[in-house]
């Protein structure tokens, strides 16, 4: 059966060509005895070139302090990779997150990733039809869920 890797990223802003990754957050699951499983997990801070902007940091809690001994993405880009594999990549959003991730490999002469993809974001609008927004917040707080660590 397929892996899954479900995927979270915190950038410096929103266009791929000029802002970067500072935070990766990945799961692997697995079937195992045909239930789908954590088999692993990935958490990395990324320190960026540029500057953290003021909204992101606000937004993330992440700031130049905490990313301070963080590695740069071309020191995690190969392990990073390895962990995706040929897994099914999952995100909210996953065309934003694939476009950052891709940028951030390009810049450094690496392939794209061209695993299939799940946008989360997708299956929510299909599946809550009257949900007026898609974000994740707002969808955790319309279905009563607790956020952990979000």
């Amino acid at each position: 059966m397929l892996d899954f890797v479900v995927v979270d990223i915190e950038t410096t802003g929103l266009a791929p060509d000029i802002n970067e990754i500072i935070e990766i957050g990945a799961v692997r699951l697995q079937s195992k005895n045909g239930e789908y499983q954590l088999a692993e997990r990935y958490s990395q801070l990324v320190k960026p070139y540029n500057e953290i902007p003021a909204v992101v940091r606000h937004l993330t809690g992440i700031s130049a302090q905490t990313v301070a001994h963080a590695p740069r993405f071309k020191e995690i880009a190969r392990e990073f990779r390895d962990f995706i594999g040929e897994a099914v990549f999952v995100a909210h959003n996953a065309l934003f997150d694939l476009r950052m991730i891709n940028a951030s490999f390009e810049r450094l002469d690496q392939e794209r990733l061209s695993n299939p993809c799940l946008d989360t974001q997708d299956m929510v609008a299909l599946a809550f039809p009257a949900q007026t927004s898609h974000r994740l917040g707002d969808l955790v707080k319309s279905l009563n869920l607790e956020a952990a660590d979000a």
